[in-house]
């Protein structure tokens, strides 16, 4: 889930790498969702949104696995996503 602003340059930058994010994760189990945090109070102030971007990687356990506040180059979310789904790192490279 990406948190956004509609006024902040690193979230805009941020949301035109998201058609390269889905193209990337086409097959996998991936849902990557944008919200603007001025327009939902409510599900900010639920995941506590203090500043933006804000990236939050939510499994399927639905628990918060990881947040990331700030602009990543597209190459983080790769690995952000990828560790979420038990991808890479370097001993699973060495014994898949």
């Amino acid at each position: 889930m990406i948190y956004f602003s509609d006024t902040c340059p690193p979230c805009q930058t941020l949301l035109s790498y998201l058609p390269n994010l889905a193209e990337h994760f086409k097959d996998e189990e991936v849902v990557i969702a944008k919200v603007n945090a001025a327009h939902n109070p409510k599900l900010s102030k639920k995941f506590m949104v203090r500043s933006v971007p804000l990236t939050v990687v939510i499994g399927k356990d639905k628990m918060v696995h990881r947040a990331e506040v700030g602009l990543l180059g597209i190459d983080g979310y790769i690995k952000m996503i990828d560790k979420a789904l038990g991808k890479g790192g370097f001993f699973r490279k060495l014994f898949a």
